[in-house]
């Protein structure tokens, strides 16, 4: 009995280790952006799911929220190149929101497709227009 007691506490041991230091996806979020005139202390703010986009992953995930002391606004999102690899913009998103956007997800297939034959990667933002406020993520890194 003493056996299966210490092998269990040693497995959930090892689990709850495993858990705690298993690496989560960095976010890369933006600062906060005051939007006055959709309320009084309005703010919204970017998040996308990561900064570098490797092999394995197919989109850019991103979402607008506010601090929650807005009224509806409306937004567009955009991703954009900034290295003039031949991508353009990959149309616009848009819609309204009060509290968060619902994801939004780019695709990444045009822009591995450009990046074939080189190491590096390409860098995109992701643009954000909340209530007439624009500001952009942090660069993002697409490899192929």
């Amino acid at each position: 009995m003493k056996k299966i007691v210490k092998i269990t506490s040693l497995f959930l041991v090892a689990l709850l280790f495993t858990i705690g230091v298993t690496p989560k996806a960095e976010a890369a979020t933006t600062s906060w952006h005051s939007v006055s005139s959709y309320g009084s202390g309005c703010k919204v703010q970017g998040v996308t799911d990561s900064t570098t986009y490797k092999s394995g992953a197919n989109t850019i995930d991103t979402y607008l929220k506010t601090n929650g002391k807005c009224r509806n606004m409306e937004f567009t999102i955009s991703l954009d190149d900034l290295e003039g690899s031949g991508y353009s913009t990959m149309g616009e998103l848009s819609g309204f929101f009060k509290n968060q956007t619902g994801t939004k997800k780019f695709s990444l297939s045009k822009l591995k497709d450009i990046n074939k034959g080189y190491s590096s990667p390409i860098k995109v933002q992701v643009w954000y227009t909340a209530g007439g406020v624009g500001f952009h993520s942090p660069t993002l890194s697409v490899y192929k």
